[in-house]
């Protein structure tokens, strides 16, 4: 049984793609007449994506201070809920929204409920927090409501927006699915490591999808979602794979 191992990495991406989608050109032609497999054997990557960032619209933080509206834009990032707290408050400061002391004081903060999974907002001396602007809200497991008394959200905080699995697609496979839906997925996980951290996979057992191209094998396009099939954006962080042709007639 003939096979052929491929090394495959971002680093040869073309200028116009991302790390988390981009297409590797063979040179000559990968020969692959017959009927051919493909596995995943290791694939690495970052975990390096934001679960706040204009991609999802949840930067703004809008509170009222008992006399005027004001906007926080909270940068692109990978938050914990206590980070979020510590950036907003951080923001009043600089606004002059704060009674200084030791510590300093301020009327709007945000604390995790770890018993119930949720987030509370606590107001007071007249501010109020504006979540109706944007999709904060959905992160800090709220409803778009204007809060003008201490309240915990209505549902658990979505600290990761959403991205429970990871999916890693090469457009040469078939016969997987994702949910009910045939798919071009070699790989998912769900990251066991901490954020801005390597993932290093290693699969216990090779699953070997039959190729759905024949004669040569030009290019393999790669891409990474999450398991609604939502781009995961990686942040210019390298992407490397290790897959296995297999020829099986």
């Amino acid at each position: 049984m003939a096979s052929i191992l491929l090394n495959l990495s971002s680093d040869s991406k073309m200028a116009s793609e991302t790390t988390d989608n981009f297409t590797v050109n063979f040179s000559p032609s990968v020969p692959i007449s017959g009927n051919w497999t493909v596995a995943l054997q290791s694939a690495s990557l970052w975990y390096s994506w934001y679960n706040i960032s204009g991609d999802y619209g949840n930067q703004t933080f809008r509170y009222y201070n008992g006399v005027a509206w004001k906007d926080i834009t909270i940068t692109s990032g990978l938050y914990g809920l206590p980070d979020i707290n510590t950036f907003v408050q951080a923001a009043m400061k600089a606004n002059g929204d704060y009674t200084a002391g030791t510590p300093d004081v301020f009327d709007i903060t945000l604390t995790p409920d770890y018993n119930t999974f949720k987030c509370l907002i606590t107001v007071s001396g007249g501010y109020q927090v504006d979540l109706t602007v944007g999709n904060l809200y959905k992160l800090l497991g709220f409803t778009a409501i204007i809060v003008t008394t201490s309240q915990e959200g209505e549902n658990n905080v979505n600290i990761t927006n959403g991205i429970d699995k990871v999916l890693i697609h090469v457009d040469c496979v078939t016969g997987s699915y994702n949910g009910n839906t045939t798919s071009d997925v070699i790989y998912g996980f769900s990251p066991n490591v901490s954020p801005s951290s390597l993932i290093e996979i290693v699969p216990y057992q090779l699953i070997n999808l039959p190729v759905n191209k024949s004669g040569y094998l030009n290019y393999v396009r790669i891409y990474i979602t999450d398991q609604q099939n939502r781009r995961l954006n990686l942040n210019g962080e390298t992407v490397s794979l290790g897959l296995i042709l297999k020829r099986i007639i």
